[in-house]
């Protein structure tokens, strides 16, 4: 989302992070101190504060990125049969509808 967009993509991005996390404290605030109750405060809470963590990673790789010049490094997802195989083996699949042999 910030990588390819540019001020008002970032600008968006760092009000919903802002957002979310004053969001989520004041809500916690209300619900501890306040003396506030309900039965969705808590669920309001916990989607705030899942949001607010899950828009500070691309926020902290922005920054990162803007700040020290640096990505962060890209990490290499495998699936269990290529750990299982021991990675570099392809699996042998059966062909799908788009993969039709021409003999049929």
């Amino acid at each position: 989302m910030l990588a390819k967009g540019g001020c008002a993509n970032r600008t968006a991005h760092y009000g919903l992070l802002t957002y979310n996390l004053l969001s989520t404290l004041y809500i916690g605030y209300l619900s501890l101190v306040g003396g506030f109750f309900g039965y969705l405060l808590w669920p309001a809470f916990a989607l705030h504060g899942l949001l607010a963590v899950l828009l500070a990673g691309p926020a902290y790789e922005a920054v990162r990125l803007e700040w020290f010049g640096t990505p962060l490094p890209k990490t290499r997802r495998q699936i269990a049969s290529e750990i299982v195989l021991g990675g570099n083996k392809k699996v042998e699949t059966a062909p799908n509808s788009t993969q039709r042999t021409r003999n049929g």
